[in-house]
């Protein structure tokens, strides 16, 4: 592995293929960087070596922050960066679902994917805000998801203000498709 410290950012060059037996030695650069800088961004590039560009924007605001815990998931103080694989498949299969209606433009925050991500449909007015870490709510919001977004979950929760919020539960699926397809 080479290694190279540039004003402040450390640049792992390394090619890794996203496999199982490929996993540890990924976590491992990922969780450098982190500890080193507290963030990571990584990028994906096709097999001739030309970068792929996802269509994912970025917003200069953490999307939902954090307010006050107020969720019983929160309780136990677990890590989010410890994920299982079972979870990291449970959050791939949540993301793409909500792929599968083909979103106008997706956007995450400062947080990265530690925080949530938003799935514009424009022509339908509908704003889905999902978050990788498995215990968040789906919330939905029919308009100004900017300005909602920097608003805590508390805030959004007290003052009524999402469409809709529907927790990860069995039924999430179906209560989704119901609001993107009515």
């Amino acid at each position: 592995m080479v290694t190279l410290l540039l004003q402040s950012r450390l640049v792992i060059n390394k090619t890794f293929t996203n496999v199982d037996a490929e996993f540890d030695n990924i976590r491992f650069c990922i969780n450098l960087v982190l500890e080193i800088f507290s963030r990571a961004e990584t990028f994906i590039f096709d097999t001739k070596g030309q970068r792929i560009t996802p269509n994912i924007k970025i917003v200069p605001w953490e999307v939902l922050p954090k307010g006050e815990k107020i969720w019983n998931v929160f309780k136990n103080g677990k890590s989010y960066s410890n994920v299982s694989k079972s979870e990291k498949h449970l959050i791939k299969e949540r993301f793409n679902y909500i792929e599968s209606f083909k979103p106008d433009a997706e956007y995450r925050g400062i947080a990265n994917y530690n925080g949530y991500v938003v799935f514009c449909f424009e022509n339908k007015k509908i704003y889905v805000l999902d978050s990788a870490i498995y215990g968040n709510a789906i919330y939905i919001f029919s308009d100004s998801w900017k300005k909602l977004s920097k608003l805590s979950k508390q805030e959004i929760i007290r003052g009524n203000l999402e469409k809709k919020r529907i927790i990860h539960s069995p039924n999430w699926k179906r209560e989704l498709k119901k609001e993107l397809t009515e």
